[in-house]
């Protein structure tokens, strides 16, 4: 009985999870987790192949998933994705941000262009991605975000 309960509770059947930084290791790992328990994963990402890939493999494994090209630290690919996700569901459920670039050097050595380029990724997309993801949310009042990063995100 208490299992039951617990299984409707915490079931992921029918919730749309969008999902950045689909791709990459725990993005990848992520997707696939979650939709084994019947999530309907939206992956994005910067590479086409590779979501489509991920993708295939997800459905393979009778779980569905769609990819959205998504370059995080650029405005107009953060608007389109959206908007293109916007238009293929009704509604999302759960924003897992995920997304998110590092250079590996020493504090001496990181120039101003890397700097930028690592927080218009790993905060300024996260923030405006997440801006616009809310504005469904708010719209079908409900909605869950989740971010996810590395310590040496920032």
């Amino acid at each position: 009985m208490i299992g039951e309960n617990l299984e409707k509770i915490f079931s992921l059947e029918r919730k749309v999870i969008v999902l950045t930084g689909a791709t990459g290791g725990i993005g990848s790992a992520l997707a696939k987790g979650l939709a084994s328990v019947g999530a309907e994963m939206v992956l994005c990402g910067t590479s086409m192949e590779k979501l489509s890939m991920l993708q295939e493999e997800i459905e393979n494994f009778n779980g569905k998933a769609k990819g959205f090209v998504l370059d995080i630290g650029n405005m107009d690919s953060i608007k389109q994705c959206v908007k293109d996700i916007n238009q293929e569901y009704a509604k999302i459920d759960v924003l897992i941000n995920c997304a998110g670039i590092n250079k590996r050097e020493g504090f001496l050595d990181v120039e101003e262009e890397t700097y930028d380029k690592i927080m218009d990724v790993n905060l300024k997309g996260l923030f405006f991605f997440s801006q616009e993801i809310i504005k469904i949310m708010i719209e079908a009042k409900s909605g869950n975000i989740i971010n996810i990063a590395s310590h040496n995100s920032f």
